[in-house]
């Protein structure tokens, strides 16, 4: 049980005992009980307005914290989606170049092979008996 439900109810069950022990006439004792009952269930309602309140408070909170944490996610997954797309693009570029400077080496070695060819021909030409 809640201090406040302890609470109401210990004040209720005093209340009621000293009533009891209270040199009233019946009459009289039943209406200040009523009246009692009254104040202890405007007090229940009171707390319960209170919670009700609270609880309102703390959904809004709640759900504004959600929001924001929604809006910082998605502006960090798009920060980190241009990334990953600059560094594929520019892994693309390197690539290409990779593959352009192996193609001109590779003609150079051809042409250098061809080069070596015509002088191993013309050594061998020069060479024959």
């Amino acid at each position: 049980m809640t201090k406040v439900g302890s609470f109401l109810k210990g004040a209720l069950i005093g209340a009621a005992i000293g009533l009891l022990y209270a040199p009233k006439s019946g009459k009289e004792l039943r209406a200040e009980l009523m009246q009692k009952k009254e104040d202890a269930r405007d007090r229940a309602m009171d707390y319960t307005n209170m919670a009700k309140e609270k609880g309102s408070d703390l959904q809004q909170v709640a759900k504004d914290t959600s929001d924001d944490i929604k809006v910082t996610l998605k502006a960090g997954f798009e920060d980190v989606k241009g990334q990953v797309q600059e560094t594929a693009e520019q892994v693309k570029s390197d690539a290409s170049t990779v593959v352009d400077t192996a193609k001109e080496t590779a003609e150079e070695v051809k042409g250098k092979a061809e080069e070596g060819k015509a002088e191993a021909d013309q050594t061998a030409e020069v060479e024959k008996p």
